[in-house]
């Protein structure tokens, strides 16, 4: 049915802007950063100060990952880094499923796990769960 409206389009950039919408309103729900979280922003911090890495068995990629939102400012880099990474686990979800059930599915099955992966601490897991998708 959906693919008899002539308004109906799922294209990439299609697909990319009902993913930023759907994490952008997820946001807007009741979100607060983790204790874990801040921990990779001190580690961030350390390493932009220093050049070099607190543990380096914490998650230096991401960290240098962190250090893209950095000159942002807090709030707005760890809004931004929340919303971005929500966005890389939609469309890495919406590109796994839809090798099985096509591309608007796909998309809507997405949307529904959305507010579940959205609410990961830290984001790195989100980021995790991406490259394992």
């Amino acid at each position: 049915m959906l693919r008899q409206l002539p308004f109906v389009r799922t294209g990439p950039i299609v697909v990319f802007a009902i993913g930023l919408s759907a994490v952008g309103l997820t946001a807007l729900g009741h979100w607060e950063t983790s204790g874990e979280s801040w921990g990779y922003w001190l580690f961030t911090r350390v390493f932009e100060e220093t050049g070099t890495f607190v543990n380096p068995d914490r998650g230096p990629i991401y960290t240098l990952y962190l250090v893209l939102f950095k000159w942002m400012g807090f709030p707005a880099a760890v809004t931004a880094e929340h919303l971005v990474s929500g966005l890389i686990a939609f469309l890495a979800m919406a590109v796994l499923f839809k090798q099985f059930i096509g591309l608007r599915l796909a998309v809507l099955v997405a949307l529904a796990w959305i507010p579940f992966v959205h609410t990961a601490e830290p984001s790195l897991q989100k980021l995790a769960l991406a490259a394992s998708l």
